[in-house]
């Protein structure tokens, strides 16, 4: 993921995200495993406030890929806000966008790829599902810029 310029106030949710001192490495700055469950931990504030699991029951959400990529170290204890929006929806699945900020500075980023699986198979999205998503689907990639 190419990353010019990301205004977090064009996407339809943040998380702000409290880190911890037990998140520092060796180095004293957030360690990669953090920004894996800081991303986890948006991911999952998004589809709560957004009451995402009512519309898929009894489908398995199932994360199938994420790819974080780091731009900056991660400080404590500054709180770091993360901006969430749908990249997009397809039949089956959807992607997320997470981009983490803190003191206003990027800090690291996030594609979060989703299926829903029945117990035999993936499955199509619902139509409620695929309305909800539609409606937080970030503005197009315009010359490098979300």
């Amino acid at each position: 993921m190419t990353v010019f310029a990301i205004d977090p106030a064009r996407f339809p949710f943040i998380a702000s995200v409290q880190c911890r001192h037990v998140d520092l490495d060796a180095q004293k700055v957030l360690s990669n495993v953090a920004f894996s469950e800081l991303f986890e931990e948006a991911r999952t504030r998004y589809s709560l406030d957004r009451k995402l699991k009512p519309i898929f029951d009894p489908l398995k959400r199932v994360l199938c890929r994420v790819s974080i990529e780091f731009h900056v170290e991660g400080r404590y204890p500054a709180e770091i806000s993360v901006a969430v929006g749908v990249k997009t929806v397809e039949l089956c699945g959807w992607t997320l966008l997470l981009f983490a900020f803190q003191n206003g500075v990027l800090i690291a980023s996030c594609e979060s790829q989703f299926i829903l699986a029945s117990d035999e198979s993936q499955a199509e999205l619902p139509q409620g599902l695929i309305k909800l998503l539609k409606n937080d689907l970030v503005p197009s990639l315009d010359r490098g810029t979300y």
